[in-house]
């Protein structure tokens, strides 16, 4: 089964495109597309009383039905924490994207659609067929800010989510990531377990 990789690209290009991405120097017009779409709201769906830590300490989150951890570890290598719906159609993981603190600093909850940018670039420079479908699109859920985009892989085969977001201390990204037989029309329970992970994070 796929898992996501590690976000990490050396601080110094970090930052560049980080910068790029604020003063609109972003030269990919993907960005532009569903700039203004309408944000997710929060929604109703089951969750187990279970907790996960983040494996830097830094995250809580409860599990949605119908997911579980991994015993096996080994297989998530890099990520924060890793969950797989019972079927084995999709999978979730956390990641930091490393920065120093000069970037951190112009991460304001104004700016998290540059956040977004620089997230999807790094998922470029790592699968050049990755394609832009919706976002990224700033919204909050209770009292957090949290910025999402959607896009594709294998030629509009798979959809991908990712939604990021930054603490006082670091920087993440939650993807929801399908199985290579799984069809973008049934992504959206997927979606929604993710969006669910998201109204009970604490950090």
């Amino acid at each position: 089964m796929s898992v996501p990789r590690s976000s990490h690209l050396p601080t110094r290009l970090l930052h560049l495109l980080l910068i790029n991405a604020l003063h609109g120097g972003f030269v990919c017009t993907l960005f532009l597309i569903a700039s203004c779409a309408p944000s997710r709201e929060a929604l109703v769906y089951p969750l187990k009383d279970s907790t996960v830590v983040s494996a830097d300490r830094e995250l809580r989150l409860r599990v949605p039905e119908g997911w579980f951890v991994p015993v096996d570890g080994d297989a998530a290598s890099g990520l924060l924490f890793w969950l797989v719906k019972e079927d084995y159609l999709a999978t979730m993981g956390l990641e930091e994207i490393r920065a120093d603190e000069t970037v951190r600093k112009n991460l304001s909850a104004e700016r998290l659609e540059a956040l977004g940018q620089l997230s999807f670039s790094l998922k470029k420079s790592r699968d050049t067929s990755a394609s832009i479908l919706r976002g990224p699109d700033v919204f909050r859920l209770n009292k957090k800010n949290f910025c999402s985009y959607e896009y594709s892989l294998d030629k509009g085969a798979r959809t991908v989510r990712t939604v990021v977001f930054s603490t006082s201390k670091k920087i993440y990204e939650l993807t929801a990531f399908p199985s290579p037989r799984k069809t973008p029309s049934v992504m959206q329970p997927v979606f929604d377990a993710q969006q669910a992970i998201l109204q009970t994070i604490e950090w």
